[in-house]
């Protein structure tokens, strides 16, 4: 989650993280600081909260949370994801779509997840190390849309990360 919000930070997008102790006090103190084989970055100026409130004026939320979080995570962002707000799992595997669909429901919810090879090196400081980072999704219909254009939208030109729409996302 880290490296994939800090590059869209770095593209001067608007990103908040939601994020909790020492992670949450190091991002408000020094920022994200990603080493990367793509090239490394360092963003001193990072809006991060633990306030889940924060999402009310969102456009895509990417999950990055650990699986056995994600039930939890989708009662929070359910309770304040704003009309039109798109949701993006980025975890390995199936499920993640279904726990969030059953919260958010499927309409806000697009099959995703990603491909890279990275660590926390500590609280606030992330290394990729491996495989070309790449977010795939797409709908469960094997069908292009608005949703999967918005995505794509908001990650073109986003240096060190592909995007990935596919056809057949299962």
């Amino acid at each position: 989650g880290s490296y994939f919000g800090g590059r869209l930070a770095q593209a001067e997008r608007d990103v908040v993280f939601i994020a909790r102790g020492k992670t949450l006090a190091a991002l408000r103190s020094d920022g994200l600081c990603i080493e990367s084989i793509a090239g490394d970055a360092r963003l001193s100026d990072i809006e991060a909260t633990d306030d889940v409130s924060a999402l009310r004026s969102v456009d895509l939320v990417l999950v990055a949370v650990k699986s056995h979080q994600l039930a939890e995570a989708a009662d929070a962002i359910a309770a304040v994801l704003p009309d039109g707000a798109l949701v993006l799992p980025l975890q390995n595997g199936i499920k993640s779509h279904a726990v969030l669909s059953s919260a958010l429901g499927g309409d806000r919810v697009i099959h995703g997840f990603c491909r890279i090879l990275s660590t926390v090196l500590a609280p606030g400081r992330v290394r990729h190390v491996g495989a070309e980072p790449t977010i795939l999704c797409g709908e469960l219909n094997a069908q292009t849309s608005a949703r999967t254009d918005a995505i794509a939208k908001a990650f073109h030109e986003v240096h060190g990360v592909t995007i990935a729409i596919q056809d057949d996302i299962l």
